[in-house]
């Protein structure tokens, strides 16, 4: 069977449906068997890509290529310990490249999937289809900005100049953790001042809250376009941070959106 390459496309079957599912696999090996159902459910209205991106995988020794069989997928890549986002990118253009037939594309994780109860996942499906063949082309996801103690959370990590210059390190964290209002303006401080030592761009600003996220081929297009213009974008954001990357470029781009979980949209009220 060979070797498996990490971050390679490898078909299994040649995709035949209108919808492509993009699976991030990071739960734990056997899969739930609320994923099992769903993704046997999921696979009659589309096709799908597994991304193997936890390290759980690798430490059980599970061949890729004979899960992505087994459960019948369409491709997979094996991008355990690296950034899946550009993997994910990859998938969308081989898709459109490639094989020149997905109208619509899911983007989630598996984890993200177990946690919807039956009836929640009949409208999901009910609606993905409806959506698949409608006039909507704008992407379906709530979107949200990050408040400031997630954008604390998320940038704390950058490297920054050193923090005795603003304030006494002792008054600003306590041995708790606790963030507080001082806190928020010392990390801003040190993240936004001219000399700071954060080479990291600062695009990560909104955040999905939806489990599923819905996308047309056509704004695929445009996030592709925006991400071979401007690669440092991509840069901010966290290898695993599919909540944060499209809503990001969402806003970037000034791109309306459906701002509601696919599966809560009613279409006779759009």
């Amino acid at each position: 069977m060979g070797r498996i390459n990490k971050n390679e496309i490898y078909v299994i079957k040649r995709p035949i449906k209108s919808i492509m599912s993009v699976i991030i696999m990071d739960t734990k090996f056997p899969i739930s068997s609320n994923s099992h159902e769903y993704i046997e459910a999921l696979q009659k209205i589309s096709d799908t890509c597994y991304l193997f991106s936890d390290k759980f995988y690798e430490s059980k020794g599970i061949n890729k290529r004979k899960f992505t069989t087994l459960y019948e997928g369409n491709l997979f890549i094996d991008c355990t310990g690296d950034s899946i986002i550009p993997l994910i990118n990859k998938t969308f253009d081989y898709s459109i490249e490639i094989f020149n037939r997905h109208a619509s594309f899911l983007v989630f994780n598996l984890s993200d999937l177990e946690t919807f109860q039956e009836e929640d996942f009949k409208k999901l499906l009910s609606n993905i289809q409806k959506v698949n063949v409608s006039n909507i082309k704008w992407p379906i996801l709530n979107i949200k900005r990050l408040s400031s103690e997630e954008m604390y959370e998320y940038y704390k990590e950058f490297p920054t100049i050193d923090e005795g210059s603003y304030l006494n390190t002792d008054s600003c964290f306590s041995l708790t953790g606790i963030i507080s209002k001082l806190n928020l303006e010392y990390f801003n401080y040190l993240i936004l001042k001219e000399n700071s030592n954060n080479t990291k761009n600062t695009y990560a600003s909104w955040k999905t809250t939806s489990r599923i996220q819905f996308f047309k081929r056509i704004v695929i297009s445009e996030f592709l376009k925006f991400l071979e213009e401007n690669p440092n974008f991509i840069e901010t954001f966290s290898g695993d941070r599919i909540d944060q990357v499209y809503a990001s470029i969402i806003k970037r781009l000034n791109l309306k959106n459906q701002n509601i979980n696919i599966e809560d949209l009613n279409l006779e009220e759009i």
